[in-house]
């Protein structure tokens, strides 16, 4: 079944996810984890996450993810480009999160005591 096939069936309501995920799913896992450093196991276990949010995305968002897909590029790529982009947004947000400190006298004024 070729990538056009399979998105058409998807969107006609045919059985096509599990065949969506036999042959997508772990090939974005594996291009996500090749972008994340072995040592962190967050930025790993979110990239799993990410490869399965995206599939499912293609099912059961409204409108469908696939209805983006134009058809220039393999879906392969086109699945890639969108996972690595959450991927992007996630270590972003968790970048902020990590080097969001507070200065001591404001810990201290939280706490209720002096600084």
């Amino acid at each position: 079944m070729t990538d056009r096939d399979l998105v058409q069936n998807l969107l006609a309501g045919y059985a096509a996810a599990s065949e969506l995920v036999s042959r997508f799913r772990k090939r974005i896992e594996a291009h996500l984890l090749a972008r994340c450093d072995s040592n962190d196991g967050n930025a790993r276990l979110r990239a799993v996450e990410i490869a399965s949010e995206v599939i499912a995305d293609c099912v059961r968002k409204d409108p469908p993810l696939v209805t983006r897909w134009d058809g220039q590029a393999p879906l392969l790529a086109f699945l890639n480009v969108v996972a690595e982009n959450r991927l992007k947004n996630w270590w972003a947000s968790a970048a902020v999160r990590k080097t969001t400190a507070l200065e001591p006298e404001t810990m201290a004024a939280f706490a209720g005591q002096p600084a």
